[in-house]
């Protein structure tokens, strides 16, 4: 791996150029349906109302494909999430008279009818019972009560159990826990609950102005809350022009990212052959640093960027990476937080196991071998249940953080 050695060290110092105390930086690729969130957003100066962040609109404008749909990256849900979102915003152009600019000229009703016709298409052929994406059985929903306030609606085969999820899900849903002290996953989303929470009581779960690191939820928070939120009107700026897009109009999924690349950006050069040795020193002083840092934080616990909803992926590879850079780092926390009955779950109210997050975790609880006793009965749980997972899927393991069913395979070779 020597002749390598240069350019593994350059990715990693990559990872951490941003980083900062606040936990800045990240290269996350755009994202149609976060940009669309945000094109959604006004303002109000000196009684004269305007959007916030007009080169939004732009961006989905240059992204809408020949057929009138957005893009899909990875699953049908993309597409029809990206699709509905960015629906959303042509229609409130449209119908909200702001400053449109040299936008003027352009035919925003032929983009929406194209854009709906080709909607009604991937609905037509979307198979919702084998849908992972997580939260898509609120998400999607909510978008189309959305876009049915502006006359647009459709029907598809799978709508009625698309609905049953929801609804089940929402059965399941206490709005007050949102109003609470402690954080949850939900607040990555929360443009999957208007109408049905105040916004004006989640102040108090800004991190650095994000609502968890995402532009979308943020974007929903700051329009849906009757007192403006300077500092989450300032995070959004800050993603516009620093995160992946940089001022072109787009913004990614999630922002920052530093803890989720640093972790697995170095975890895959050491799985990969590379030692400590091999790299730059002084870099993987630096990140053990960040991730100390934030490891203290969370007391004892990671999220993909400090400061944030810690998760067990991101815990389980960060104790993995500062052990492999010889920081003794306990694993306890981690156990405490997110054990459940026969598994570990990947966020602390987590309904549904992931298989990627349990191989995860048990990388985790055997990389001390000094500790392999104190731990033999976790070992054994996680164990237990890959190994059902993997038998009940008859080898195609579908898992909501990984699309790719190979990924996940790879993560658990039987031996033997």
């Amino acid at each position: 791996m020597g002749e390598y050695a240069a350019e593994a060290t350059e990715l990693l110092r990559g990872t951490i150029h941003d980083y900062n105390g606040a936990g800045s930086g990240g290269s996350f690729s755009c994202s149609v349906y976060d940009t669309a969130w945000l094109a959604m957003v006004t303002k109000t100066v000196d009684g004269k109302e305007h959007w916030l962040f007009p080169t939004t609109f732009g961006y989905l404008l240059r992204n809408q494909e020949s057929d009138g749909s957005w893009p899909s990256y990875a699953s049908d849900v993309d597409g029809i999430m990206n699709t509905l979102a960015a629906l959303l915003a042509l229609h409130h152009h449209r119908d909200t008279h702001l400053q449109l600019g040299e936008l003027m000229h352009l035919d925003i009703d032929s983009r929406i009818r194209r854009g709906e016709r080709a909607l009604q298409d991937r609905l037509l052929r979307w198979d919702v019972g084998t849908a992972l994406n997580v939260g898509f059985e609120v998400l999607v929903p909510g978008l189309l009560r959305l876009a049915e306030a502006f006359g647009s609606r459709f029907d598809f085969p799978g709508k009625r159990l698309l609905f049953e999820a929801y609804e089940h899900k929402m059965s399941c849903f206490d709005p007050t826990t949102l109003y609470q002290d402690r954080p949850t996953s939900a607040l990555h989303s929360l443009e999957a609950f208007i109408g049905r929470v105040d916004f004006d009581r989640l102040k108090h779960h800004t991190v650095g102005g994000s609502m968890m690191g995402s532009p979308s939820s943020t974007a929903a928070y700051l329009q849906h809350s009757t007192v403006w939120d300077a500092e989450s009107e300032d995070y959004l700026h800050r993603v516009l022009l620093y995160a992946e897009g940089k001022g072109s109009g787009g913004v990614p999924s999630a922002y920052p990212t530093a803890n989720f690349e640093m972790i697995w950006v170095t975890m895959a050069l050491l799985q990969g052959g590379f030692t400590a040795d091999d790299l730059d020193h002084t870099q993987l002083e630096i990140l053990a640093a960040c991730l100390e840092s934030s490891m203290r934080l969370g007391n004892g616990l990671v999220a993909f960027a400090p400061g944030l909803v810690p998760d067990a992926d991101d815990t389980s590879q960060a104790i993995k990476v500062l052990r492999l850079l010889g920081k003794p780092t306990p694993i306890q926390p981690m156990i405490a937080e997110f054990e459940a009955p026969d598994h570990f779950k990947t966020y602390a109210f987590e309904r549904d196991p992931s298989f990627s997050a349990n191989c995860n975790v048990l990388i985790s609880l055997l990389s001390d071998e000094n500790q392999l006793g104190e731990h033999r009965m976790h070992i054994q749980k996680t164990i237990a249940f890959l190994r059902d997972t993997w038998w009940n899927s008859d080898q195609k393991i579908l898992d909501k953080w990984v699309r790719n069913t190979m990924s996940s395979r790879t993560l658990f070779r039987p031996r033997g």
